[in-house]
């Protein structure tokens, strides 16, 4: 009787790991696949891309220089700085942690 069971048990394990197997293979060639495709399309839109930079550019520059005169003081920077580098430092500590996880 756990003789069987454990012949169940080890069947189905194989299963698992086969069909995670199959998987990821079957995620593997989507992806080639999808970045073929984008990289034929990039390379047929080029053109077209390039003639958006400008556009681009001037709503980058726009949107992003819209709240610089509302800080025109340095305390008021400063201010800001905390909350522009707790994320970072999140980040960081995450990576420093990511290598004493135990799995």
């Amino acid at each position: 009787m756990g003789s069987e069971e454990k012949r169940r048990e080890r069947r189905n394990s194989l299963l698992a790991g086969a069909a995670w197997a199959a998987g990821i293979g079957i995620a593997l060639v989507e992806m080639q696949m999808g970045m073929d495709y984008v990289l034929g399309n990039l390379a047929q839109h080029a053109s077209t891309m390039v003639r958006w930079l400008p556009m681009v550019g001037t709503l980058v520059l726009g949107f992003g220089g819209s709240p610089v005169p509302h800080y025109n003081s340095l305390d008021a920077m400063m201010g800001l700085l905390p909350m522009a580098a707790v994320p970072f430092g999140f980040f960081l500590l995450g990576l420093i942690r990511k290598d004493r996880a135990a799995v």
